[in-house]
């Protein structure tokens, strides 16, 4: 969460505060007022379940359940049997490969029935037809533009994280451009300016801490079968 800390620092992601806004957007939509939440112990899932019980604060939202497991734990059969309590319409998973596919495997063997989501989770997970069909929130794609542009030239499909990178290296050569120098100082005054910039993930701007602003989406996990 510290990444952009320093004049120099810059961090193309998507703000966790964004994805969350995004998921707090689709609960509501789908008119789902009783969530819990399963967290990795680590600051930076935990920020993010912070962020989370933040932004239902003044909503009809209630969080009726939040467990906690540490990194590498294997095990998860007495948390999943906690997860009922409270009957959450919806488990929101901020947990990451391998203890993801853990915990939906385990849920599927004691007959846990709730529908599951997450906040980039799925985007990563090494087995996706444990979720099939989940909803979730994450970063937008890149553009269709970007996409077509990047297989014409490679000849393959766009990477995970691949605009990300397309952008950053388009940023600086743009503060570069602005400042009409070579000098560093300068051209991390121009990147700061930046504002609507036409990238490969979409309109950007970068704000005061060095974050470079792109929108959250919500996305299906799909398996073609």
């Amino acid at each position: 969460s510290h990444v952009a800390d320093g004049n120099y620092n810059f961090n193309h992601w998507t703000p966790p505060a964004e994805e969350v806004r995004a998921l707090v957007a689709e609960l509501k939509k789908r008119n789902i007022t009783k969530i819990a939440i399963v967290t990795p112990n680590q600051a930076g899932m935990k920020a993010i379940t912070d962020e989370l019980k933040n932004q239902v604060k003044d909503t009809n939202i209630q969080v009726v359940n939040e467990q906690i497991h540490n990194i590498g734990d294997k095990d998860f059969r007495s948390l999943i049997t906690k997860l009922s309590e409270g009957k959450p319409e919806l488990v929101v998973l901020t947990s990451y490969s391998p203890e993801l596919e853990i915990l939906a495997k385990q849920m599927k063997d004691i007959g846990f029935k709730t529908p599951l989501t997450s906040i980039e989770g799925f985007d990563q997970t090494s087995e996706p037809a444990l979720f099939d069909g989940y909803w979730y929130a994450s970063a937008s794609d890149p553009t269709g533009e970007f996409t077509s542009m990047f297989s014409e030239k490679t000849g393959s499909k766009v990477a995970f994280g691949t605009g990300n990178a397309y952008d950053i290296i388009s940023l600086i050569v743009t503060g570069f451009e602005n400042a009409g120098s070579s000098d560093t100082d300068e051209a991390v005054a121009e990147l700061y300016k930046i504002k609507d910039f036409k990238g490969a993930m979409g309109t950007l701007s970068i704000d005061s801490n060095g974050l470079v602003l792109s929108t959250a989406t919500i996305k299906t996990v799909s398996v073609k079968k």
